[in-house]
């Protein structure tokens, strides 16, 4: 069984986002906006890609851990979103918590 390219093509756009959001660390600060965009997705881009890189591995089968999966991703979905909700406020409202 062959790896998969369309992992291989989401692992290598998430790597990507993490290298870029390390070469423009300091570029961020300049907008509100691009800060936020860019916090939020860095927020599961390397999870994401270490999950990923873990089911190429171990050659899993997807379809007897689809449940397992999607449950852990809706759980720190959910999670992260609670945790960036002040910024959250403050980005779309201009409220400070």
């Amino acid at each position: 069984m062959g790896e998969d390219k369309h992992l291989n093509s989401i692992k290598f756009v998430l790597i990507s986002l993490v290298v870029y959001g390390h070469v423009n660390q300091y570029n961020l600060l300049n907008s509100d906006l691009v800060f936020f965009v860019f916090s939020y997705f860095s927020t599961f881009a390397m999870p994401l890609f270490i999950v990923i890189s873990g089911f190429l591995s171990k050659k899993l089968n997807w379809k007897k851990y689809k449940r397992t999966a999607l449950s852990l991703f809706l759980t720190y979905f959910v999670f992260q979103t609670i945790y960036y909700s002040p910024a959250i406020g403050d980005a779309l409202f201009g409220l400070n918590m």
